[in-house]
């Protein structure tokens, strides 16, 4: 969920805890719907259950990848849950 002032938080309960050395990474999908650009929102860990995050602008969209921790600059990674705002 994002509010109006930018702020986000993050929920899912669902996504398995991942081993050592991996974390997963929240992904702000926003541009040109047909191919959105990815934007790092932030590190969630091995075992998320609620983040926080900031982000302005116009938002298509969230996306969640498993990474090798500390996490990446740009994914080559397929997420493993999307959620697009309607």
């Amino acid at each position: 969920m994002i509010l109006h002032d930018g702020n986000g938080y993050f929920s899912d309960e669902r996504l398995g805890a991942l081993p050592a050395g991996r974390t997963y990474q929240l992904w702000v999908l926003v541009g040109d719907p047909g191919s959105p650009t990815a934007i790092s929102a932030g590190v969630l860990g091995p075992a998320p259950r609620l983040a926080a995050f900031r982000y302005k602008g116009q938002v298509l969209g969230f996306a969640v990848t498993d990474e090798q921790d500390p996490g990446v600059v740009k994914s080559q990674n397929q997420p493993v849950a999307v959620g697009k705002i309607v």
